[in-house]
């Protein structure tokens, strides 16, 4: 049955015979169930596995044989999961006090966080760096998100790009206007049609400055119009549909500044009282205008 068991009924059936061989039989084999369960479950069912995996193993042998289940999971879960695997991971060694472990756990995952929308994970590794690292691990990290927020500001600039060119102005999901152009750019070239990119040049280069606008103001994603609203303009962008902040460039980098100061205030804070409780640790002299 096992064997057998379609993917949709496999977790439910998985579950079942790792709890016979946990009451009846042994516990290595009650774990080796639940291992070839992260392999035969839904998707989306994987992370939850892989949670009671960990949990079981732990309890039985201890934190550190749970290191080659986090790897394993880090390679076959779900891109939009292995953060939340990461976290748990880079926790766990923490813990356990291999900060050189964990710090290469967040490097890793990073490439997956959009420091726009994953903002719980980047304060986690910031708390991390505050505790356990120094200025130039710092400066390390921030060096980091800047280069994983222009990464992911790239595929959005390419994919508000490709959607443009098509010239249909209900278009709602860029990626899929971007994909369909794609499809039509190969046609073309195919038959012997393909266009020059002159005008594509021009074109990307006079909307560069909206998209960057759109990329730096605030964004309240909404799927309708529902009335104007002060200090922002209804539209498509780069960061989907929904009202974006109507403001120059010059005022978003000026409130940039302001934000960097706070957060350089803030921490100063955060290291006197660090300091205070240990005032062996290393002191940390934060260099923040970088990531402004």
């Amino acid at each position: 049955a096992v064997e057998k068991v379609p993917a949709k009924h496999g977790r439910r059936l998985h579950m079942l015979y790792a709890r016979l061989e946990e009451e009846h039989g042994l516990a290595r084999h009650a774990l080796s169930i639940y291992n070839r369960a992260t392999k035969a479950v839904e998707e989306k069912d994987m992370y939850d596995m892989y949670t009671i995996l960990l949990r079981k193993t732990a309890e039985l042998f201890g934190q550190t044989r749970t290191r080659e289940i986090y790897d394993q999971a880090v390679e076959n879960l779900p891109q939009e999961r292995i953060k939340d695997c990461c976290m748990r991971y880079a926790k766990m060694e923490t813990m356990l006090g291999e900060v050189d472990r964990a710090r290469a756990i967040y490097v890793h995952a990073s490439q997956f966080c959009d420091p726009r929308r994953e903002e719980e994970y980047w304060k986690m590794w910031r708390g991390f760096e505050v505790q356990h690292g120094n200025e130039d691990t710092f400066r390390d990290m921030l060096r980091i998100k800047r280069s994983v927020q222009a990464m992911f500001a790239q595929v959005h600039f390419n994919a508000t790009d490709i959607a443009a060119e098509g010239g249909e102005e209900d278009v709602l999901d860029p990626m899929q206007a971007a994909e369909a152009k794609l499809r039509s750019e190969e046609e073309r070239k195919r038959g012997g049609g393909a266009q020059g990119g002159d005008a594509k040049r021009q074109r990307v280069t006079s909307d560069a400055g909206t998209a960057r606008k759109e990329l730096m103001g605030q964004f309240e994603p909404t799927e309708t119009f529902s009335g104007p609203r002060k200090g922002y303009v209804f539209k498509l962008g780069v960061k989907g549909l929904g009202y974006y902040e109507d403001a120059s460039v010059a005022e978003m980098e000026a409130r940039s500044r302001r934000e960097a100061e706070q957060e350089r205030q803030a921490l100063q804070e955060e290291r006197a009282q660090a300091k205070e409780s240990n005032p062996e640790e290393i002191e940390l002299d934060m260099d923040l205008d970088e990531e402004a």
